[in-house]
């Protein structure tokens, strides 16, 4: 009951198979939750289970320590190999959308850079190079745009928030 949804939290986590592709917010969160829930059951059984054994036999046995393991083997491994960030993927942002401005009206759709799921690429009408990031909530969409010679204006978005993230890239998030 530990290892199957700790399996899946970290398959969510870093984009694995078989939860891989463009799992959208509400997909990911309809695994996810589950998969907590069912976690914590499994908690709550093992404080029990280690009371009533440890009451009942009077002695502590190291399989008792197996469920904790993996939950603290999964947690270290989430801090120790962070998901791929921007920062990571930035030269391989900027080579597609150098590709974009030189070829204009060009589009990208449901692909990968560096571990980070791209919905669309495209350039809006204020010039920019709009990255929208997959994993989405129903509400917003989030991502990176490339406007290095004028900041983004919302031209019809409300952006929740406009962040300039050096070199000419914006991270925002607009409601939709």
């Amino acid at each position: 009951m530990t290892v199957v949804p700790v399996a899946a939290l970290l398959c969510v986590y870093y984009d694995w198979w078989p939860l891989s592709g463009n799992i959208e917010y509400l997909q990911k969160l309809l695994i996810t939750a589950p998969a907590l829930l069912v976690l914590a059951g499994a908690a709550l059984e093992w404080i029990f289970g280690t009371y009533f054994y440890v009451k009942r036999a009077r002695r502590w046995s190291w399989w008792i320590a197996a469920a904790p393991g993996v939950v603290i083997a999964a947690a270290l491994i989430g801090f120790v190999f962070p998901r791929p960030s921007f920062d990571d993927a930035r030269p391989q942002f900027e080579q597609i959308a150098q590709n974009i401005i030189d070829h204009p009206g060009s589009t990208r759709s449901n692909f990968d850079i560096d571990g980070i799921d791209i919905a669309s690429v495209a350039r809006r009408s204020d010039g920019g190079v709009y990255f929208v990031d997959a994993d989405n909530s129903v509400a917003s969409k989030t991502g990176w745009i490339y406007s290095p010679e004028t900041k983004p204006d919302d031209n019809g978005r409300v952006f929740i928030y406009l962040t300039d993230i050096g070199g000419g890239w914006y991270e925002f998030e607009y409601g939709t």
